[in-house]
């Protein structure tokens, strides 16, 4: 955290709000706000909002994803409204920049291969619609086994990047620490009862296997 500090980055504070989400995240009124400190830090933790948010909605109901999603929001709004009031243009191209600026090819992941010219550079648009369809996949997986494997929603989200047109080494750096929370929260829960999806949960929650066939065969 001090290194970063120092650097100018967020890497490490980011991924310390998410380590503490998840060790909170059946408190709703402390996980909520930890998940907008994440995402007020830094973009990437907004690949983990839909497997967190999802997550929380399979065990908790519509209930625990309104209330868990409002304040994360209201968090995400109380970190950047005196930006937006300021100049909301510059606001949203300083938040969008790393997605729609013209950057150079350059990471650790599949690019890398192309920048060494091992396989072909292709444009900057093919290694975003591969990222994409990862991303669709690795959410899909998740929501198929999040009843057994809850922890993936730390593991997966940031998989896809690997496959894009700039993957940081940075972007991963944080990953060993996230699983191993993961691990130290599945061993915990192993100790437990297998939690239930709440009674007012939708027909989704509780009957995941008829939903899937839908989103994937």
């Amino acid at each position: 955290l001090l290194i970063d500090g120092v650097g100018g980055l967020t890497d490490a504070t980011y991924a310390l709000f998410l380590m503490l989400y998840w060790f909170t995240r059946e408190r709703v009124l402390a996980a909520g706000p930890l998940l907008g400190l994440a995402v007020a830090t830094r973009q990437q933790a907004w690949f983990f909002v839909p497997f967190l948010l999802y997550l929380g909605w399979h065990e908790g109901g519509w209930s625990d994803l309104w209330r868990r999603g409002g304040l994360m929001i209201a968090v995400f709004v109380g970190f950047n409204l005196q930006f937006i009031i300021m100049s909301p243009s510059d606001w949203a191209i300083g938040v969008i920049g790393p997605m729609r600026d013209p950057l150079f090819a350059l990471g650790v992941g599949l690019i890398d291969l192309s920048i060494a010219k091992i396989l072909p550079l292709m444009p900057a648009s093919a290694y975003l619609a591969m990222e994409a369809v990862a991303y669709v996949a690795a959410f899909v997986c998740f929501a198929r086994n999040c009843a057994r494997w809850p922890a993936l929603a730390l593991l997966l989200p940031l998989a896809p990047i690997s496959l894009a047109w700039r993957s940081l080494h940075t972007y991963f750096l944080f990953l060993p620490f996230l699983a191993l929370a993961a691990l130290v929260a599945t061993a915990a829960l192993r100790e437990r009862p297998e939690p239930q999806p709440a009674a007012n949960a939708d027909t989704w929650a509780r009957r995941p296997r008829s939903v899937y066939r839908i989103i994937a065969p």
